[in-house]
């Protein structure tokens, strides 16, 4: 499956693919209070990715 996650930060995307996190669909397993816990997921970030779930 081609990579569909939102365009993020170097360190964000390097948090998310250290976490195994490569598609939305593996972004949704997780809440937000998860993913902040991922070093290099700043508020940003956060709200990218809340925006690309449409949360």
């Amino acid at each position: 499956m081609a990579n569909d996650l939102p365009k993020l930060g170097a360190p964000a995307m390097r948090a998310l693919a250290a976490a195994g996190i490569e598609t939305l669909k593996d972004l949704r397993e997780y809440d937000p209070d998860e993913l902040a816990q991922l070093h290099g997921i700043g508020p940003n970030a956060l709200k990218a990715i809340a925006a690309a779930l449409g949360r």
